[in-house]
């Protein structure tokens, strides 16, 4: 499925509208997620002339599972790398700064649901 995605706004609403289809009590992950799942929309779009693509974006996201810990951009930071907007960027860089498993595989978890529906 295809969204179109122009602004950080826009991309903050799809995330928004994404989340909020999952069920069960996840608010907390749902609230923490909006901003990296923004930026990783956002980023996908910019390269693709305004359309993110979710099943590319999910796999970017899946890609983005552990900390990126050396120079080289991977995961959260290469979805950080690639958003143009600054503070989504930032919402990506503290995602890639989540050291502890559980709360990495929850909040990719919870995108990657978001991405599925």
């Amino acid at each position: 499925m295809m969204i179109e995605v122009h602004s950080a706004g826009e991309a903050m609403a799809q995330a928004e509208r994404l989340l909020a289809q999952l069920a069960g009590d996840m608010d907390l992950w749902r609230s923490f997620a909006v901003g990296p799942l923004a930026a990783a929309l956002l980023g996908d779009a910019a390269a693709h002339a305004g359309r993110a693509d979710l099943t590319r974006v999910r796999e970017a996201v899946i890609g983005s599972s552990g900390p990126s810990g050396d120079d080289t951009p991977t995961g959260w930071a290469l979805v950080a790398h690639r958003c143009p907007a600054p503070l989504l960027r930032g919402a990506a860089l503290r995602a890639d700064q989540l050291r502890r498993p559980v709360q990495r595989d929850s909040l990719l978890l919870t995108v990657s649901d978001a991405l599925s529906h």
